[in-house]
């Protein structure tokens, strides 16, 4: 008996026992959380918004009511452009502008050139008075002293409500006083546009010249409006310039060169012109001279 407990007392001590532990524990190593961690894809589509959560609309296209942009790039609509059809397209108060090449105020493709000629004849024309009218180098002249309002005209171009008119002018010698257009002639009856002084001889006026629009009814003008605020001194050397008028319903411009020497607004011209168109003369002196007159009237 006492044999037999001590061989289990050593075996005991070799086997590393207890009376307390009597079997050996199974050691597991903690490798932490060996669960599977999912990998994200490229689908990049959110979870659903939590309901509770503020909505975020600063990314939301506002509805402004405006017809969608067909520029899938994102720009500007063009910029609407103007075109020669007596309509203001780009929307900037002006109708045609810059579609008048010849500068009388009427569009190109609105306008029908009535008359033009280079004076190579006056076979056509008819004058009253005592004006010494005759063509010269081809170019009319017409100058006399002492003599009043000489009007030449020529056959009637009909009615339009906007019509243009311009001569090129020019002068010799001294002492010479008024020369312009003439409208709605009745022989010695007309409304005129008349450029005064262009030499100055006379010092009337400060600078030197004058454009009148004016009524003569046989030899008597009523002026119905003018300017003076145009510096219009020529060298009385034969050098032309272009002097034109535009009457639009009952408004009047008038340019010298391409500038705007004098507008206004006068209510007996409506319906005047251009009927018998002509031109105007008034004690040259010295000579003035006419080339290049022509007539345009605006297409209904």
């Amino acid at each position: 008996m006492l044999s037999s407990l001590r061989i289990c007392a050593l075996l005991c001590i070799v086997a590393g026992c207890s009376e307390y532990d009597l079997k050996q524990e199974t050691i597991v190593e903690d490798r932490g959380d060996t669960a599977a961690v999912p990998v994200a894809d490229d689908d990049t589509t959110e979870p659903p918004a939590d309901p509770s959560s503020p909505v975020d609309d600063t990314a939301r296209p506002v509805d402004t009511g405006e017809p969608a942009d067909a520029d899938t790039g994102g720009g500007a609509l063009p910029e609407p452009e103007e075109e020669c059809n007596g309509v203001d397209d780009d929307g900037d108060g002006d109708i045609d502008e810059a579609f008048d090449a010849n500068g009388n105020g009427i569009a190109d493709c609105l306008e029908e050139e009535s008359y033009c000629t280079p004076f190579d004849t006056f076979e056509d024309w008819s004058y009253a008075g005592t004006g010494d009218w005759h063509v010269e180098s081809g170019m009319l002249t017409e100058g006399r002293s002492g003599f009043y309002d000489a009007i030449a005209w020529l056959y009637d171009l009909g009615a339009a409500n906007h019509f243009a008119i311009e001569v090129s002018l020019a002068w010799t010698g001294s002492l010479n006083d008024l020369a312009g257009i003439a409208w709605g002639v009745n022989e010695t009856d007309a409304f005129v546009v008349r450029w005064d002084d262009p030499q100055g001889d006379y010092g009337r006026y400060t600078p030197t010249g004058r454009i009148d629009l004016s009524y003569c009814s046989a030899g008597a003008c009523t002026e119905l409006a003018s300017s003076s605020t145009a510096d219009l001194y020529r060298v009385a050397d034969q050098t032309f310039s272009t002097m034109a008028v535009d009457v639009n319903g009952d408004q009047v411009t008038v340019s010298v060169d391409g500038v705007v020497v004098m507008t206004a607004t006068e209510s007996t011209v409506l319906g005047s012109g251009p009927g018998v168109v002509g031109l105007y003369s008034n004690d040259n002196d010295g000579g003035v001279w006419f080339d290049d007159f022509c007539v345009w009237t605006e297409l209904d």
